[in-house]
């Protein structure tokens, strides 16, 4: 008989197995991006925090690692824990030798003199028209400055800026003075023309009759004393009413100073007041003589 052999199976050829799918990659969180793995900030990491640090980025990159950031905190610390050295306020309610010393340890402190005597101020060179220096006043200053507890530097940073602010004001007072004397005599040459003097004249003999101060001044346009175009008007229209014969002669005002007319009055007959002078019972006597005294002391202090 015919015997069939079976057919050899066909070999299964082997697969090789299919690749797993990779995972889509997944950032980081902030906190990993920033180390490398031997704990170190990575370069420029600073960049890499969120926007809440945006302030902070600057400052941060000066860090190379946390140690560096703790060294710093630790610092800082300790630096706000200690103790400043020197002067303790004292409290409000302190004995008051306790507040005395504090203050003197404050002053020293700040170089404030012990006494009165370490003030030394500087004269000013020029002082404003009219203003003296007074050793008294820059002493009573000094004491004012020792109870204040002023430094010298800072007294005299006072004293200069008074002296200037007098400097500023009689500046001021200057062109003020120069500008009402501008028009007065605008309104005294629309009155009286080419009379002018003649008013001027008229109005101080008045005034020195009547044996005002500084009577001559008064009406004189370039003194700081002037009264003024309508208070000359006044005394010139009183001087006419009065006369001649009633009023002290014109070079007994416009030529004659203090000494001059002082003398005019004592021993010159002409003069309206020589007789008040002289004679003890005029009833003008007393106020002459007073008068004459005024002159030979306004005479004594030019």
């Amino acid at each position: 008989t015919n015997t069939t052999m079976p057919e050899e199976p066909t070999p299964i050829e082997p697969t090789t197995p299919a690749a797993p799918v990779a995972a889509a990659p997944v950032d980081a969180p902030w906190q990993q991006s920033i180390f490398t793995p031997d704990g170190q900030f990575v370069p420029e990491w600073q960049t890499k925090l969120p926007a809440d640090f945006e302030e902070d980025r600057a400052l941060l990159a000066n860090f190379k690692d946390l140690k560096g950031i703790t060294k710093s905190l630790k610092e800082n610390m300790t630096a706000a824990r200690a103790k400043p050295a020197g002067l303790t306020i004292p409290a409000a309610d302190a004995a008051p030798e306790v507040q005395a010393a504090y203050q003197a340890e404050l002053k020293k402190l700040y170089g404030v003199p012990e006494t009165v005597d370490g003030y030394k101020f500087d004269k000013p060179q020029a002082l404003p028209e009219g203003v003296e220096w007074s050793d008294d006043a820059a002493k009573a200053f000094a004491n004012k400055a020792h109870e204040l507890g002023l430094t010298p530097q800072q007294a005299q940073a006072l004293v200069q800026y008074d002296m200037d602010r007098l400097t500023g004001a009689t500046a001021a007072q200057q062109a003020e003075a120069a500008q009402l004397a501008e028009y007065e005599r605008g309104e005294m040459a629309k009155r009286w023309g080419d009379k002018v003097d003649t008013h001027l004249s008229l109005a101080a003999r008045l005034a020195t009759t009547m044996n005002l101060p500084n009577a001559r001044e008064l009406f004189d346009p370039k003194s700081p004393l002037f009264a003024g175009v309508d208070m000359t008007a006044a005394f010139a229209q009183l001087a006419n009413q009065l006369g001649e014969a009633k009023l002290v002669s014109g070079a007994a005002v416009a030529n004659l100073g203090p000494e001059q007319l002082a003398k005019s009055i004592m021993g010159d007959k002409s003069n309206p007041e020589h007789e008040a002078f002289r004679n003890a019972s005029h009833p003008n006597s007393a106020a002459v003589r007073a008068k004459v005294a005024a002159l030979w002391k306004q005479a004594s202090a030019s």
